[in-house]
């Protein structure tokens, strides 16, 4: 019985030790494009880029003075660079595509961000999201959070985390240890 419990010790302790998943997006490609007046009309485009370190899409890539939209493993940042008021259209905003990136799993925005997106959504290889009638003042910034296979997912998934396997196979170890020193029941005839 010492054996079982000390196996399973070792196991949840190899499991919680092992490292996190891969981030989702660094070292994939990416391409960018600039949507207005609907999300179906490309007005310009720019990529296929390496999500690296750098900015991918600078200032003036995508044929805009006024911001700069930056993709790092697990977020797009959308920052800009000028106060500008975006135009009002039916869709006035920006999808990125990618390729070679573990599949998109949800999209949320950021505490962080200074500038609310009018609308946003994904699928499993692109994100777009909505600007039109947004007035942005210099450095106001839209943070998406995009969750994937990695240890940031806020989706839950069908494996329990290392520590609640952790708690279970207490659970278990304090259960049969009290079964264990509990008296036989006293049979009165």
């Amino acid at each position: 019985m010492n054996r079982i419990i000390a196996a399973a010790l070792l196991s949840t302790a190899a499991i919680a030790s092992s490292p996190a998943a891969a981030a989702t997006l660094l070292g994939s490609e990416v391409t960018a494009s600039l949507r207005y007046p609907t999300l179906e009309t490309i007005w310009s485009q720019s990529g296929p880029l390496v999500v690296g370190a750098d900015i991918e899409f600078p200032q003036g890539s995508l044929n805009s003075p006024n911001f700069q939209i930056d993709v790092t493993d697990t977020q797009v940042i959308f920052e800009a660079l000028t106060s500008a008021t975006y135009g009002n259209a039916p869709f006035n905003g920006f999808l990125l595509a990618f390729s070679g990136a573990s599949p998109i799993k949800g999209v949320t925005v950021n505490a962080a961000s200074t500038l609310a997106p009018v609308s946003f959504g994904f699928s499993a290889e692109s994100i777009h999201f909505d600007v039109a009638g947004l007035v942005g003042s210099r450095g106001a910034r839209i943070i998406l959070d995009v969750a994937g296979t990695t240890s940031v997912d806020p989706t839950p998934g069908g494996v329990p985390e290392p520590a609640t396997w952790a708690m279970l196979i207490a659970g278990f170890g304090f259960v049969g240890g009290a079964l264990r020193r509990r008296k036989p029941a006293q049979i009165i005839a």
